[in-house]
């Protein structure tokens, strides 16, 4: 999975936006909220998975849906790597977990937001859930 398509899939299930792309030329393709109101005219899509400024949204956005958010960065001695462990938790229903471990800080972040969002991605085969 690119990360074009997680940021697609970040736009869609973490903000609830729709992509719609027109028949018409007279209408503006691009990524459109529950109102029909155009957010994103394309290619203009915000690039969640590769930004921080950008991963910082996603927070937000997940913090204003009672989750709570905590990152951590770390050190791998047998990769001799460094990592970004995110987590967003929920005490409102049973205290669950949602986490994710990736080398860089906004791939975490979206990831880990999606899997919240029961969306689970796996990097070589794609995206299962909901």
């Amino acid at each position: 999975m690119t990360d074009r398509e997680l940021d697609a899939l970040v736009a869609e299930h973490v903000f609830k936006l729709k992509l719609i792309k027109p028949q018409s030329l007279w209408i503006q393709e691009g990524w459109f909220n529950e109102s029909n109101k155009l957010i994103y005219p394309m290619p203009s899509l915000p690039h969640y998975s590769t930004n921080i400024a950008d991963a910082w949204e996603v927070v937000e956005k997940m913090t204003k849906n009672n989750l709570h958010f905590k990152l951590q960065q770390g050190f791998n001695q047998h990769t001799e790597k460094p990592f970004v462990t995110v987590s967003f938790n929920e005490y409102n229903n049973g205290h669950q977990w949602f986490c994710y471990e990736q080398e860089s800080a906004p791939k975490a972040i979206v990831l880990a937001a999606l899997k919240a969002m029961n969306i689970e991605v796996n990097q070589k085969d794609g995206v299962r859930g909901e």
